[in-house]
């Protein structure tokens, strides 16, 4: 069974199938509620398309769907004219694929998402570049891709995406994204509202690092978390985070495998100050 999160309701133990989801909705169920967790109930297909059409999904302002389904399980769900209501959706772990991620693209409903968290699936490079590509995610702040197999073209797609004017939590960790990909985010002037850069676990070199810590449009970043790469980060890169002019803002760094606060921070760049 799926670990239900603290601030997320869900529906009473004996609602375990889609069919009784339906009904218990149907009943008035959601009265009151505004957020809602599914993490434990076995969907089908036929169950999705009955649930998609509850006009009462309207009531939502988010929705968890931590379930272990596929894409033509979740797909129906996601398409649901009935979720215009929601400002976060959070998918992470339920092993979506591009089929998935080009329905939440397109999907007239999920236009006023702002929270978007897609982490743990199997989005790859074509799932990025459909949601960076899409023509409906114009509010979204916070968006979480960890752990789908994203690479260099994922890197570059959000790097050209429009979809990141407005992001301000951007989490790229366990990735495959390399040089090539973090030179793209740096260069991307469309990452300037990001506060919050995760891109741990991923195969950047010296290059990639000292690609983003030159990079003027990550000037408001306040956590950077830039930890286990694929090969040691040289004391020559770590000098260009520390003392970069452009990551003043930091608070919390991760180099090297250690959490940095704001004093380790100043501690370094005493440390690696000119003589």
């Amino acid at each position: 069974m799926d670990e239900q999160e603290d601030d997320w309701p869900a529906p009473p133990e004996d609602v375990d199938t889609g069919e009784r989801l339906v009904a218990w909705i149907q009943q008035g169920g959601l009265e009151g509620w505004d957020r809602l967790w599914l993490g434990d109930i076995a969907l089908d297909v036929g169950s999705a398309g009955a649930l998609a059409a509850l006009p009462a999904l309207l009531r939502l302002k988010a929705l968890n769907l931590t379930l272990e389904g596929d894409d033509a399980v979740i797909r129906p769900l996601l398409a649901s004219p009935y979720l215009a209501g929601l400002t976060e959706l959070d998918l992470d772990g339920t092993w979506i694929t591009v089929s998935s991620a080009q329905v939440i693209a397109t999907a007239p409903a999920l236009a006023n998402v702002t929270t978007l968290s897609l982490g743990s699936n199997e989005l790859g490079d074509a799932g990025v570049a459909a949601v960076a590509a899409s023509p409906v995610l114009r509010h979204v702040t916070s968006l979480g891709l960890h752990n789908n197999g994203v690479g260099d073209a994922g890197a570059w797609a959000l790097a050209a995406s429009s979809l990141l004017q407005h992001v301000s939590f951007l989490d790229l960790a366990l990735n495959a994204i390399g040089d090539a990909g973090a030179q793209a985010l740096a260069a991307s002037p469309l990452l300037g509202h990001l506060t919050i850069l995760d891109i741990h676990d991923n195969q950047l070199t010296d290059i990639g690092v000292r690609a983003l810590a030159a990079s003027a449009h990550l000037a408001n970043l306040e956590h950077l978390d830039i930890c286990d790469q694929t090969g040691q980060m040289s004391e020559v890169a770590q000098r260009a985070v520390v003392t970069s002019p452009h990551l003043r803002r930091l608070a919390s760094l991760c180099l090297e495998g250690e959490e940095l606060d704001q004093q380790d921070i100043e501690g370094l760049r005493r440390r690696f100050a000119p003589e």
